[in-house]
């Protein structure tokens, strides 16, 4: 406030001020800046919702921020200058009042205007920055938006294992040529927690897009899912994994393959060098970015140099490891039992999640594995193939409805023809081990077509109507009627509560050699094939026609309706030579006459 202004509060109203020229100054400037004030406090009398009113008396009287303004009476009479000097400092008063509120008033709207100045710049700078993102998104790739959509930090190890897998403890096996897509959500339905494409091959996954589009299949209900492959190359491996990287959740790397081919290709359990196997691992882990690595392997013979091994692929970045059990040379006739005391060891050397793979033969068999092994989850192969229902404890799947569910999955999720026998098979086995349906493996094996699988199915079920009363009785390996899938076990004597450690009916490789060549001596030089044939079912007869063509000179199949009763290679043979005629191969004899005949037609 004016000190001019301040200063009229001290005034004395004595009779002795009543010509006192500093009251009469002081008067005028009050006067002044009541008017002056009056005028602002109007102005933006909307804006505070004052009101003015007039009292009773005929004074007019205001109300501005709440405080009394009093004007001078509308009387005509004159005040006497002590009324007068006292009106103008109650108005000077009031005055002050206003205007000191009016005055924070300002103050709060300068704060508030330069709040809302700063959150204008940073709204403006957010808006700028949406736009950018806006336009580089625009500029991008399909495949790197879908990318930049799921980028996250890459989780690995056990946070893995929990957030991106959700801890699965059951958990279906990279079967070559057998977990394709519909076994997967098959096995899915009946329990399986995680799933792992078919083994593939780096270097033809590479170069191979016919390949690539065949066996990389997947669907939106098929996750969590891990993409396996194989190979001795870090950046073959890496670029196949960046080609399949948003498909899936990791890349595991094969290094327990046992058969010869991963022998000749110097891959699965025949990369002997652990520094390629390190380099590959951490290549995949460094370069991938949006998905961890994981290895699968065999045990050693020596406990030490696995638990060396297991160290080695986690130190070198694999986020969980898959133990299988068996050493590489535990294969086909050989396979014998899984180690699980191995497993275990290799639990207690690493700090990432360990799978145990091996002897799953039935439920029960679960938690045994487990409690020996203290593993994270159990891996199934060849007991998933046998009963995709594994995983689903005190439940019984009829081999017939399986196989009916895998074929609508087929016709969903096509399959090689190859893989459906395969998964049919091994769904009948125990079926097939009895001489009334043996018919039924012809009929398996001559299958071509999804119609042809559902026949089979149908001709299998009117079997084991007719057979009812003997297939009653009938057990498979796990003490299951036959009509229920099961696993098969391989030695003799061996059950889900007690398994053998030796297999005591296990032939060595030269003993084989030695009854094959006593059989093929014992039946007329047969071939080795059927050597095989008969040592699985030495009642087997090659004598009866299996197909219902005659045979030509050359062992094919004649063609039908031939002259001569040959098939069309050597019937072209035998007409020229011979100089006759084929109506059936379109074999005609060239002579003069017929030259003559065919210039006129032409002419």
């Amino acid at each position: 406030m004016p000190k001019n202004v301040e200063g009229l509060t001290n005034i004395s109203l004595s009779s002795d001020s009543e010509h006192d020229p500093a009251v009469t100054d002081a008067a005028a400037a009050g006067q002044a800046i009541s008017e002056q004030e009056n005028g602002e406090s109007n102005k933006d009398n909307n804006e505070f919702g004052n009101e003015v009113f007039n009292s009773g008396d005929g004074a007019s009287n205001g109300i501005v921020n709440g405080h009394h303004v009093h004007n001078y009476p509308n009387s005509t009479e004159p005040l006497d200058e002590a009324e007068e000097a006292h009106c103008l400092i109650d108005q000077i008063l009031d005055l002050q009042k206003t205007l000191d509120d009016l005055t924070s008033r300002m103050d709060s709207v300068k704060e508030d205007n330069l709040v809302l100045k700063s959150e204008n710049q940073v709204l403006s700078q957010y808006i700028e920055n949406v736009m950018l993102a806006s336009a580089a998104f625009q500029q991008s790739s399909p495949k790197s938006r879908k990318r930049s959509r799921n980028m996250a930090a890459k989780l690995v190890g056990y946070d893995f294992w929990q957030q991106t897998l959700k801890s699965p403890k059951y958990i279906v096996a990279p079967m070559v040529d057998q977990s394709e897509l519909a076994w997967r959500v098959l096995s899915r339905r009946y329990g399986a927690q995680l799933t792992f494409t078919p083994m593939f091959s780096a270097s033809v996954f590479v170069t191979d897009e016919t390949y690539r589009k065949k066996m990389m299949q997947t669907h939106a209900s098929d996750r969590p899912l891990i993409v396996q492959f194989c190979g001795n190359d870090p950046d073959t491996v890496l670029k196949a994994a960046m080609m399949v990287q948003d498909s899936c959740d990791a890349i595991d790397l094969n290094l327990g393959c046992p058969q010869n081919v991963a022998k000749r290709g110097r891959y699965g359990a025949f990369l002997e060098d652990w520094g390629v196997i390190f380099r590959i691992i951490r290549t995949l882990r460094d370069k991938l970015e949006l998905i961890p690595v994981t290895a699968k392997f065999r045990v050693f013979d020596d406990v030490d140099e696995t638990c060396k091994f297991a160290k080695m692929l986690a130190e070198a970045g694999a986020s969980v490891l898959t133990v299988h059990g068996r050493t590489r040379e535990q294969k086909g006739p050989s396979t014998g039992l899984a180690d699980w005391e191995k497993i275990a060891a290799i639990k207690k050397c690493v700090s990432v999640p360990v799978v145990a793979n091996g002897n799953i033969l039935c439920f029960e068999d679960i938690d045994r594995c487990l409690k020996t092994t203290k593993a994270d989850a159990i891996m199934s192969a060849e007991g998933n193939l046998h009963n995709p229902a594994l995983f689903s404890p005190n439940f019984k799947l009829p081999v017939t409805q399986a196989i009916e569910e895998y074929i609508e999955l087929c016709e969903q999720f096509p399959a090689s023809l190859s893989s459906v026998r395969a998964h049919v098979f091994k769904l009948c086995y125990h079926i097939l081990q009895y001489e009334k349906f043996l018919f039924l493996r012809e009929i398996i094996s001559e299958m071509k077509t999804l119609a042809d699988v559902k026949n089979l199915n149908q001709t299998l079920k009117n079997a084991l109507e007719e057979n009812k009363l003997f297939v009653d009785g009938l057990k498979g390996d796990l003490q299951l009627s036959v009509i229920y899938c099961q696993a098969r076990v391989r030695c003799s004597g061996e059950s889900k509560d007690n398994y053998p450690k030796v297999r005591t009916d296990q032939f060595s490789r030269e003993d084989r050699k030695r009854t094959l060549a006593q059989i093929q001596a014992e039946h007329g030089n047969c071939s080795v094939r059927q050597a095989k044939q008969l040592m699985r079912n030495p009642d087997k007869d090659f004598s009866k026609a299996t197909r219902p063509w005659i045979h030509c000179v050359c062992r094919q199949p004649k063609s039908r309706d031939c002259m001569h009763e040959l098939c069309k290679i050597c019937c072209r043979k035998f007409c020229i030579e011979n100089k006759v005629a084929c109506e059936k191969h379109r074999m005609k004899v060239l002579t003069s006459q017929n030259r003559i005949d065919g210039i006129a037609a032409a002419s």
